[in-house]
């Protein structure tokens, strides 16, 4: 018989459809994380919030649906992604609202959470409509940030431009959004474009999806980190999710003056100054990124969609699809976005697991520490390796396997996430690229309540 591919430890919906998570926020001394979720299929349709929380992030229950659609209103279509934000002593979910027929231009919808957010009312009308932006073919999932004590908003988009050879193209965009009435925002305009060429470079899409945009670092190392989930839509149709991606630089108010200004970017914008990919696995997008109250840190999670191995039918015949990642710390190093392993992670571990000379057949949910690289194969009934699921070959690593999602996560280099199903007679294997001696294996188990 082939495993069982539910990852038991990163998510608790057992039936319907989960995607991107949002409206991260610590309420009360409990982690709160919403996500994109069809409770009736494994479908993307009819999307509500789904609903988990925990005090420790590794013990979760969860909670009844957040945002769901309403008949006749701007989220009648879907409540798709957005974040959380503390008003007046409550927590409000703002999120894109889509009607049907009208997806690629969202709407801004904002719902107020009762005290401890098991409900939510929605606020009259709509806080952003899209803007009018020439060429503007999409707009979604807003983000909040502050700066220089004004309290602004961002949105990915996809303009439609004519370039200097004449020819009309895609460009990602990301539009800002002075939001000091939280229920009326005013348009400031393009804040970066897929024109600029560093983000040209880092960031191809024809639409920028779930932009994050964080501070990282400390004291004068400190910088604008923006995340960008790439949307590039095949010449022949269908999927549109590629990866994501960070830049790095300066977000700063510049004057206008009016026709003289040829940028075509409003008073505000971000500057680029390198950029590199958030995760360089197959199944990772859409992460939503958060500053912890208590300790500054920003902690991140993504989706992770069933991998290409997986067929509709089967995700059909097993009643659910798409999980959330294991949360990570976001940092700033070496002028590099890192992402490191949270320590509340570590009461996952259970027993340890032996190691061989040819390394460790992982078992369903287990850990794995290296720190001089690590390998991990799909192996035959024979020992065999049928392919490298992923590899780090620099510094120390952490793997964490969970059924059927797999994460690497080097101090140093790239994150990988890649759902992998193993056969009949297949199996996991972790291999240390330092030697047996330099590697730890163990079981992971929902910690007791």
């Amino acid at each position: 018989m082939t495993s069982d591919p539910f990852p038991s430890l990163h998510r608790v919906q057992a039936r319907g459809w989960l995607n991107d998570p949002n409206g991260i926020v610590r309420h009360d001394g409990r982690w709160h994380v919403f996500f994109q979720y069809n409770p009736d299929s494994p479908r993307h349709e009819r999307i509500h919030w789904g609903h988990v929380s925990s005090d420790d992030l590794v013990s979760w229950r969860e909670e009844p649906l957040g945002p769901a659609p309403r008949p006749g209103e701007a989220d009648e279509g879907g409540c798709w992604s957005g974040v959380a934000t503390v008003h007046d002593g409550a927590v409000h979910a703002v999120y894109s609202g889509v009607s049907r027929g009208h997806v690629e231009q969202s709407r801004v919808v904002i719902q107020r959470a009762n005290a401890d957010l098991t409900a939510f009312e929605p606020l009259p009308g709509t806080a952003a409509d899209a803007p009018d932006e020439s060429g503007l073919v999409a707009v979604r999932d807003p983000f909040l940030l502050e700066l220089d004590g004004r309290a602004l908003a961002i949105q990915g988009a996809g303009l439609r431009r004519r370039g200097a050879d004449g020819v009309e193209r895609m460009v990602p965009a990301i539009l800002a959004w002075d939001r000091s009435d939280l229920t009326s925002w005013r348009y400031l305009g393009p804040v970066l474009t897929g024109e600029e060429t560093i983000a040209g470079q880092h960031a191809p899409a024809d639409v920028w999806e779930c932009p994050q945009l964080v501070r990282l670092g400390r004291g004068d190392e400190a910088r604008w980190a923006l995340a960008l989930s790439l949307w590039t839509t095949p010449p022949e149709g269908g999927f549109g999710p590629d990866r994501v991606s960070w830049l790095l630089g300066d977000l700063t108010w510049h004057e206008t003056d009016g026709e003289d200004d040829r940028t075509g970017l409003g008073p505000l914008r971000f500057s680029p100054a390198t950029g590199g990919p958030l995760d360089a696995g197959p199944d990772f997008y859409a992460p939503q990124a958060h500053v912890d109250p208590a300790s500054g840190r920003v902690l991140l999670w993504a989706w992770s969609w069933e991998g290409a191995e997986r067929t509709a039918e089967q995700a059909e015949a097993q009643g659910w699809a798409g999980c959330l990642t294991f949360p990570r710390e976001l940092d700033l190093e070496h002028g590099r976005v890192v992402s490191r392993v949270p320590a509340e992670l570590r009461t996952l571990r259970g027993a340890p697991l032996p190691v061989g000379d040819d390394g460790a057949v992982l078992p369903p949910r287990a850990e794995a520490r290296s720190e001089q690289g690590a390998r991990v194969e799909l192996i035959g009934e024979d020992g065999t390796v049928l392919r490298v699921i992923a590899e780090e070959p620099h510094g120390p690593v952490t793997v964490f396997v969970d059924a059927s999602i797999l994460e690497l996560l080097p101090e140093q280099g790239v994150p990988q996430t890649v759902r992998v199903y193993p056969g009949q007679g297949e199996s996991l294997r972790v291999r240390a690229l330092g030697g047996a001696s330099d590697l730890r294996v163990w079981e992971l188990r929902r910690p007791s309540a």
